[in-house]
C-alpha cells in the first residue's frame, strides 16, 4: 500500500511539472518580461581584473525594465554622497589651525521608454529617451581656529535639474536569466542652482543667489550593468 502511494505521489508530481513546464513554453510571445538591473561595475573590475581599463564606476545604480514585445516600460534610481575632512596646523604660532569639511551628494530619477533589436541571439540593440529629475549639492565648512577663537564660513551649492535623456545601449545575454548590458544618453537639462555664503566673524556678507542653467552633455558608456530576468 505504501509503495503504490509513493509511486501514485511520484507520477502526480512528474505530471505537476510536465504541466507547469508545457504552460511556460506555450506562453504568449507578449507576456511581460520583469528585469531588474543592478550595477556591476564593481565587480567587473574587482574580480575580472580590469581595474586598469576605462571602466569607471558612476551612474546609475538600481533599475527595472518591464518588456512587452520589443517595447519595454523603465525606471532607474541612482546616488552617490561622499563626506570627508581635512585639518591643517599652523605653520608658526601667529597663523590659525583650519578644518575643511567636504559634503558632495546627488539623487538621480529616471523613469522612460525603450524598443531593443535583436542583432543576434547573444547581442541586443536598444534605444529610447528617459525623463530625468536630479539634485546635486556641495557643503563646504572651513573652520579657523587661532587661540580658541573659532571663525566659520559655509558654501553651499545646491541643484535641481530636469529635463529629458535620449538614450542608446547594448545588451549581451550571458544565459535565459542573466545579461550584462551598458548604455550611453543625451541628456538636456534644465536647472537652478541656489548658493548660499555664510561668515560668523562677518554676518554682514552672508550671501545667497540663484541661478537658472541649461546643460548638455553626452554620458558615454561607463558602467557595466547586470540584467536579472526574474
Amino acid at each position: 500500500m505504501t509503495k503504490s502511494l509513493s509511486r501514485a505521489s511520484l507520477l502526480a508530481l512528474l505530471c505537476l511539472c510536465f504541466s507547469y513546464s508545457s504552460h511556460a513554453q506555450d506562453a504568449p510571445a507578449d507576456t511581460p518580461e520583469h528585469q531588474l538591473i543592478l550595477n556591476g561595475t564593481r565587480f567587473v573590475k574587482t574580480f575580472l581584473n580590469f581595474n586598469d581599463t576605462g571602466i569607471e564606476d558612476q551612474g546609475l545604480q538600481v533599475g527595472y525594465k518591464r518588456y512587452k514585445g520589443d517595447k519595454a516600460f523603465r525606471v532607474f534610481l541612482g546616488g552617490a554622497f561622499d563626506i570627508s575632512t581635512q585639518k591643517d596646523e599652523p605653520s608658526s604660532p601667529f597663523e590659525p589651525s583650519t578644518e575643511n569639511t567636504n559634503q558632495l551628494g546627488m539623487v538621480d530619477f529616471r523613469v522612460g521608454l525603450e524598443k531593443k533589436i535583436d542583432l543576434t541571439p547573444k547581442w541586443n540593440f536598444y534605444f529610447g529617451v528617459d525623463a530625468v529629475a536630479s539634485q546635486e549639492f556641495t557643503k563646504v565648512k572651513t573652520e579657523f581656529n587661532f587661540e580658541g577663537n573659532v571663525n566659520t564660513v559655509k558654501t553651499e551649492n545646491e541643484t535641481l535639474s530636469f529635463g529629458a535623456a535620449p538614450l542608446v545601449g547594448i545588451q549581451f545575454n550571458l544565459n535565459d536569466r542573466l545579461s550584462l548590458m551598458t548604455e550611453a544618453n543625451f541628456p538636456l537639462l534644465f536647472g537652478v542652482t541656489n548658493t548660499k555664503r555664510e561668515d560668523s566673524n562677518f554676518p554682514q556678507s552672508n550671501d545667497e543667489d540663484k541661478t537658472q542653467t541649461f546643460s548638455t552633455n553626452i554620458q558615454v558608456p561607463g558602467s557595466v550593468y547586470l540584467v536579472i530576468k526574474l
